[in-house]
């Protein structure tokens, strides 16, 4: 007898799962629990954030750069004018500053990265447009 494994949509974080993102920055359901922030000393902001399946944010930039760490699930990431890169457990994708992007969970699994946006002095996340469902569903 063969027994099956499940994997679950939303696979399990180390860290809380925090609190549901809310606003027009994010398409789906994710949590974004922050582990540290801060500027004096290290100026980063180290966030664990979890997408349902399906979930995603909008295009957006960062003026100091950022860091992804995939921990779970299966994740997608895509720089403006580039195709979708998917994401496994223990990639690491490094995001100049000023780099138009967006990352999400797949459609089929949930995904959870570590962001950590480097830089934090030089300014706020900048927010554009939302990915649209065919520009999501055009992974090749």
């Amino acid at each position: 007898n063969k027994v099956e494994t499940v994997q679950p949509a939303v696979p399990a974080s180390i860290f809380p799962k925090g609190n549901a993102i809310e606003g027009p920055n994010f398409n789906g359901i994710a949590y974004l629990q922050r582990l540290m922030t801060d500027s004096e000393t290290f100026d980063v902001v180290v966030s664990d954030v979890v997408f349902e399946p399906k979930a995603r944010n909008s295009w957006h930039s960062h003026p100091g750069g950022q860091i992804l760490i995939a921990t779970a699930g299966k994740g997608y990431y895509q720089e403006k004018g580039k195709s979708i890169q998917v994401l496994n457990p223990g990639d690491v994708v490094a995001i100049p500053a000023d780099v138009m992007h967006w990352h999400g969970a797949a459609p089929d699994n949930g995904f959870t990265h570590i962001a950590i946006n480097t830089k934090v002095h030089l300014g706020a996340t900048r927010w554009y447009e939302p990915v649209m469902d065919e520009e999501y569903n055009n992974e090749h």
